[in-house]
């Protein structure tokens, strides 16, 4: 006697998309975020220039908190 399939219940959504691929395939949120914020090539210019912006202000800061005294004492 042959043995009847198993149907499998899901519950709740099933994490597949439109195409059928998995949406959280890429990992967690963090490494996500990462992949599609932070080094996608589209994005890259403008991280890029976050990124100097940032470095030139904290330079600054530190630059100013060492020598801020003696350059801006009359």
């Amino acid at each position: 006697m042959p043995r009847p399939q198993s149907t499998q219940i899901i519950v709740g959504p099933s994490g597949r998309g439109p195409s059928g691929s998995s949406s959280n395939s890429g990992g967690n949120f963090f490494t996500r975020f990462l992949r599609e914020e932070i080094f996608a090539q589209d994005k890259r210019p403008g991280n890029i220039d976050i990124l100097i912006s940032t470095g030139l202000f904290a330079a600054t800061i530190a630059f100013l908190q060492n020598y801020g005294v003696e350059l801006l004492s009359i």
